[in-house]
């Protein structure tokens, strides 16, 4: 990991208390934790007697959540991260788009740590025979990989989460600054995208299963590109069927980082909702409806959709011969395996990545690109034809 840049000098702050950063000493290459001392009215320095960056700034942590409980005249035990989690529950998690997403990563978090303190983020078994910890960082992300089952990216966002409840203490002047939290890498939750003859699978498997509100989810989805929670607060006002429009946008909701874009309603789209509109004429009603009620997620019946669609795509393979172990659905579709799938299929039929962002609610382009250019016709097409005019030997 590379060491941050910091500028010269130090930040005493408002009361000459200033934030402790990391030096390497310049003969033994050992990081040294500078912070000013305002009794003594000058800079200080402390060892932390290693050359590894992220002990050094574990141990810059610890300091700091120690300076820290020093300034509002309590232990350093009594900094609980229940405390924090809680705020940032009330406070800064509604302003998110991701709302349900955070306060249900505060839940495993509270549910690991539970009476855990800031300074329990700092403590690691590195030192040489140490004595057992009960909890670590290290502990809390095997627990959420073996105990949990979840997904390298989930664990990466719920542990982006632990970082942003510190970050928000700290911007509420609750601490003086945030500890370091270790966020592993996430997964490429979006190089899964669907073949047709397995969304094929999928909606002839809901349907058989009574499913039939998630096969009119997944035919909006692939036909809009829309996210999950979009569908889901779809209703039948937003679908201009007179004028084949469709605002995934609803009334009274502010425009967010997640934008929810006017689209134009493709021939089939309008078809599968011509189908289903006789049976809820009310405008206000929600399209998607299970058992005459809207719904908030899919995960439960999709799974049980996917297991069933992918033993008849095995069961179809043994027949003609093929490989079945290759076939893998149930562990890696997901709600939103279906917005990536309609985009993915838009750029391998050489739609613009400009129009691709837009339709998929992004503020430019960037996004679309780094996710769908390499699926586009045009993708590398110079450097593939100069490759095509350089090969001599088929001259």
């Amino acid at each position: 990991m590379a060491r941050p840049k910091r500028s010269s000098g130090y930040n005493t702050g408002g009361k000459g208390d200033g934030t402790p950063y990391l030096k390497v000493h310049p003969k033994t290459g050992i990081y040294q934790i500078w912070y000013y001392d305002a009794s003594a009215r000058g800079m200080r320095s402390r060892t932390t007697g290693t050359r590894d960056y992220r002990e050094a700034e574990r141990k810059r942590s610890a300091l700091v959540a120690e300076r820290d409980a020093e300034k509002h005249h309590q232990p350093i035990e009594s900094a609980r991260l229940a405390a924090l989690i809680n705020t940032y529950a009330t406070h800064g998690a509604p302003k998110l788009a991701s709302m349900d997403q955070a306060l249900r990563a505060c839940e495993l978090i509270l549910e690991y740590w539970g009476s855990a303190t800031v300074a329990d983020l700092t403590q690691t078994d590195t030192r040489e025979n140490p004595p057992p910890l009960p909890k670590t960082q290290d502990k809390w992300i095997a627990w959420l990989r073996h105990d949990k089952g979840y997904s390298k990216d989930y664990i990466h966002r719920t542990c982006a989460t632990l970082s942003r409840v510190l970050h928000f203490a700290r911007e509420n002047h609750v601490l003086i600054e945030a500890p370091y939290v270790k966020i592993p890498q996430g997964g490429n939750v979006r190089e899964r995208w669907l073949l047709p003859h397995e969304v094929l699978a999928l909606l002839g498997s809901a349907h058989a299963l009574g499913y039939d509100h998630v096969g009119l989810f997944i035919k909006i989805c692939l036909q809009t590109c829309a996210r999950p929670e979009a569908i889901f607060d779809l209703t039948w006002q937003q679908c201009k069927m007179s004028r084949r429009r469709i605002a995934l946008n609803p009334p009274g909701r502010a425009q967010n980082r997640k934008r929810r874009p006017n689209l134009p309603m493709t021939d089939a789209l309008y078809r599968t909702l011509a189908e289903v509109r006789p049976h809820n004429p009310d405008p206000k009603s929600h399209v998607v409806l299970y058992q005459g009620r809207p719904i908030k997620e899919v995960k439960s019946a999709l799974k049980t959709i996917t297991a069933r669609a992918e033993r008849v795509l095995k069961a179809h393979a043994v027949e003609c011969g093929e490989d079945p172990s290759e076939i893998e659905l149930y562990k890696s579709v997901t709600p939103y395996v279906f917005r990536h799938t309609g985009a993915t299929w838009m750029a391998q039929r050489g739609v613009s990545m400009r129009d691709l962002s837009e339709y998929l609610g992004h503020v430019d382009e960037r996004m679309a690109r780094r996710h769908y250019w390499h699926h586009h016709p045009d993708y590398m097409k110079q450097g593939r034809d100069a490759a095509n005019e350089s090969a001599v030997w088929e001259e």
